[in-house]
């Protein structure tokens, strides 16, 4: 009842696919229209793996991910305050690892290697659905 209330889905989900391969299927883009229009009222968040701990070959890997929430505090965990994304790996705002003067492995069309989630992000992800 209460996420009926909010305007939410009766379910909650968080949806991840590499950034390349979500843009190419638009049914993940729908995943954003609201509830009340048919959709599902999920929040996307953009995030590089990089910043959770994720490696090849002893050098972090940034891929692009992707990440549609419907759950507003858990979206909440991967954006700043002022709603942007929090854990994007750029020039200007690095991760902790690249900042250490590693590059990024390049991956590029080879996911299969990645296939694990960081531990980092798997914990980040529960602990913000502990605060549901």
């Amino acid at each position: 009842e209460r996420r009926k209330k909010e305007g939410l889905p009766p379910f909650s989900f968080s949806i991840e696919q590499p950034r390349g391969h979500a843009t190419k299927h638009k049914d993940f883009l729908r995943l954003e229209d609201p509830v009340k229009s048919g959709g599902h009222g999920a929040i996307l968040v953009e995030l590089h793996m990089c910043s959770f701990g994720a490696f090849f070959e002893g050098r972090p890997i940034k891929k692009p991910t992707l990440m549609w929430i419907n759950m507003p505090v858990v979206a909440a965990a991967y954006q700043t305050a002022d709603g942007r994304d929090a854990f994007l790996c750029k020039r200007a705002r690095k991760c902790e690892r690249c900042r250490r003067g590693k590059d990024h492995a390049r991956v590029h069309g080879n996911c299969d290697k990645l296939v694990k989630y960081p531990h980092e992000l798997v914990a980040h992800h529960c602990m913000a659905v502990q605060k549901m």
